[in-house]
């Protein structure tokens, strides 16, 4: 089905929704690019982190372990060579800070964390700016081990690797 898709559009995100029982807190498992794009990865994480006070970043991995290499995100990963694939995870045990601290998540608070998920899913498809300051920090957070400094350059066809176009980029 999901090559069938390709044949007639590309796939911007794929994204599996689970419950956690074990680790607090709202988060992701994403899969870790060791190439030149190797932060793209966590800009959609981020941006929720941003716009959701219940999502932790912190908490994000993106380590792909050999016993997780047949799930569904790191299927989506080799196979389709899909930077945006995701495990979002929902503690049963409700988060470490914030309104519902060591509560657990209500049906309302589920519900609110979805429509923030859906708005950032439109920030990193129709928000350029937003997705390429995120992009930023993240080379902030974590600098190549061999550049010492951040470029902080935009390059305008970063825009176009993200999948995303933006009022400035739309004209290109």
């Amino acid at each position: 089905m999901l090559r069938k898709t390709q044949e007639s559009r590309d796939i911007l995100y794929y994204c599996d929704f689970h419950g956690h029982s074990r680790c607090k807190n709202l988060f992701m498992y994403g899969c870790s690019n060791v190439r030149h794009d190797r932060l793209k990865e966590r800009v959609f994480p981020l941006l929720f982190h941003n716009n959701c006070e219940l999502f932790s970043f912190n908490n994000c991995s993106f380590n792909v372990q050999k016993q997780r290499e047949s799930t569904a995100r790191v299927v989506m990963w080799r196979e389709f060579q899909l930077i945006n694939s995701f495990t979002l995870e929902v503690s049963f045990c409700g988060p470490t800070s914030g309104l519902y601290k060591d509560c657990h998540f209500t049906i309302s608070a589920l519900k609110e964390m979805g429509d923030y998920f859906c708005k950032t899913l439109i920030d990193y498809a129709e928000n350029g700016s937003k997705v390429m300051q995120a992009f930023h920090d993240l080379e902030i957070m974590f600098p190549k081990a061999d550049d010492p400094t951040p470029t902080g350059k935009e390059d305008k066809n970063d825009n176009k690797f993200f999948g995303i176009e933006d009022e400035e980029t739309k004209d290109e």
